[in-house]
């Protein structure tokens, strides 16, 4: 019943009317001529109409006046998303701050004018946590900028990642609804007790609409506004990414769930989680992997003709390509679920040893594609190292691909020129001992035979 602009419409006019009332017996009772009773209930009338005045004008303004046509505040947008359909909320939204684009103006000029109005707008919300359910959860507004440093940090970003990876979440204040509980009035000082609760489900046409009401996002050009509504919209369902898109747009959607990993790590670092991926994680994802086995091998570049120091790999004809782990994990990880690739850390991937090569490797051997021998020589590890055109090629897989298990796949990269050159298996002198025994007990073998 009491809201906060009451309550504080009652305390401006509680100081007038005691300030007022210290001055008048200031003035009037101790002054040098004395109490005046005349002039004394003049000025009580006087204070008393006043103040009667003010409290009511003050409380008509609040109640009836709004500033919606004063200033833009991001919600006077097209009601549109980028395919032309019309998006109409049930429940309107409405900005409470003032104008948070001038009280709340970043510090920083050297960022994208689009920036600046979505930190300014998501300062409005510090106080609205990201995670209803967590009790120590970020608000909304230090979630998304923390998104944003470390979108900063990454390589090769520019203002558009950066404005992506503050808007994947800007659904999340019409998401939640607040109920207030005030105190009562005579405890005009006690804070109100916030709870919220979920008004609908989230999912990213909220954030690219609220996005697209931005006062700066009609500057842009309809290209690049296309591929930051596309790209937020999306995030979470990539495969309903427009394939005519172009590549902005999946840059943007890498980049943003980059920047989230990223932070999800050091909130766990923070708080000693552990971030292995549960048993049910490990089976969708090589459920996901052999879904998109043959579509991920034909991303790659396994063109002879390119330079060995270049490419994902060498398809040697007959069936037979030498294939680069990362690359290969890195292209299949493109086609996962946001959440599988999360929960196995698939957003990052260098050179160096992943923990998911193993999941990969049991996918493949299941699937019967790891070849066991190369020009006669056999193979005794999935991963080992190939020498093409004096050039070693690191963990490496040698994949064998049937002409009956996949005529599609295997009729793809026979189109692919020919191989021309040589290749070799490196050896370490383990292997390379057992290898010699193993062919010096055959030739012994070999010689009994002759004299038996």
């Amino acid at each position: 019943m009491y809201t906060p602009q009451f309550r504080f419409v009652l305390l401006i006019s509680l100081f007038v009317i005691f300030g007022t009332l210290a001055q008048v017996l200031y003035s009037y009772s101790f002054g040098e001529k004395g109490l005046n009773i005349e002039i004394y209930i003049s000025g009580v009338l006087t204070l008393l109409l006043s103040t009667v005045g003010g409290f009511v004008f003050i409380w008509m303004c609040s109640k009836f006046i709004t500033f919606n046509g004063l200033k833009a505040t991001g919600f006077e947008g097209v009601f549109r998303d980028e395919y032309g359909t019309n998006f109409v909320f049930k429940h309107p939204i409405r900005l409470t701050k003032f104008l948070p684009d001038l009280i709340a103006k970043p510090i920083n000029g050297n960022i994208h004018p689009i920036e600046s109005e979505l930190i300014a707008f998501l300062s409005g919300y510090k106080n609205m946590p990201f995670d209803i359910y967590d009790p120590k959860s970020l608000s909304i507004y230090e979630h998304s900028m923390a998104m944003w440093r470390h979108s900063k940090r990454i390589k090769n970003t520019n203002s558009y990642h950066h404005i992506t990876a503050l808007s994947k979440y800007l659904g999340l204040i019409y998401v939640y609804k607040a109920k207030r509980k005030s105190a009562p009035l005579w405890q005009f000082w006690v804070k109100d007790k916030i709870k919220y609760s979920k008004r609908c489900l989230f999912h990213g046409g909220l954030s690219s609409f609220i996005l697209s009401t931005m006062p700066s996002f009609n500057s842009l050009d309809e290209k690049t506004k296309r591929s930051l509504l596309t790209a937020v919209r999306f995030a979470d369902n990539p495969m309903s990414i427009p394939a005519n898109c172009d590549q902005l747009t999946f840059s943007l959607y890498e980049n943003t769930h980059r920047a989230e990993q990223r932070l999800k790590k050091v909130l766990n670092k923070n708080s000693s989680k552990d971030l292995d991926p549960s048993q049910t994680d490990i089976l969708q994802f090589k459920q996901q992997i052999k879904d998109f086995l043959q579509s991920g091998i034909k991303d790659l570049d396994l063109n002879p003709s390119t330079p060995a120091n270049q490419s994902d790999g060498v398809y040697l004809g007959l069936g037979v390509a030498i294939i680069r782990l990362p690359c290969l994990l890195s292209s299949l990880s493109k086609n996962l679920t946001p959440d599988i690739r999360s929960a196995m850390d698939l957003w990052d991937i260098s050179h160096k040893h992943h923990k998911n090569w193993d999941y990969l490797i049991e996918v493949l051997q299941e699937k019967e594609l790891l070849a066991d021998s190369l020009d006669e020589q056999k193979i005794n590890h999935p991963v080992n190292s190939f020498v093409i055109d004096s050039f070693a090629i690191h963990n490496a897989l040698l994949i064998k691909i049937e002409q009956k298990s996949y005529p599609n796949l295997r009729g793809f990269l026979d189109n692919l020129p020919q191989f021309k050159s040589y290749a070799l298996i490196e050896k370490n002198e383990e292997d390379l001992i057992k290898e010699i025994k193993q062919k010096s007990t055959k030739i012994d073998e070999f010689i009994r035979s002759l004299y038996s």
